[in-house]
């Protein structure tokens, strides 16, 4: 069962994306940087729940130097996040 909430806060430039990642059973982020990469493995989308194959266009949180989120294993496919971020 899915515990966190996930939403579309800017896009900013170079393909980056603002989110606000709620989940009060491990972390809040409220202004936390995604970054596009292709999947590391499979998995499941964060914002539709889609199935990820290894390969596929995603976008993670963003890992900068000691700082290690508690949500960085997270996945969300890059047209779903692009599909959210353009919803009124």
């Amino acid at each position: 069962m899915r515990t966190y909430t996930v939403t579309v806060v800017e896009e900013l430039p170079n393909a980056l994306f603002a989110l606000r990642w709620h989940d009060p059973t491990l972390c809040n982020y409220e202004e936390q940087i995604w970054a596009p990469c292709l999947a590391p493995a499979m998995g499941r989308c964060a914002l539709s729940g889609e199935h990820i194959n290894k390969g596929d266009p995603v976008y993670r949180p963003r890992v900068r130097g000691r700082f290690i989120p508690l949500n960085r294993d997270a996945l969300i496919l890059a047209r779903e996040l692009i599909k959210a971020s353009t919803r009124d």
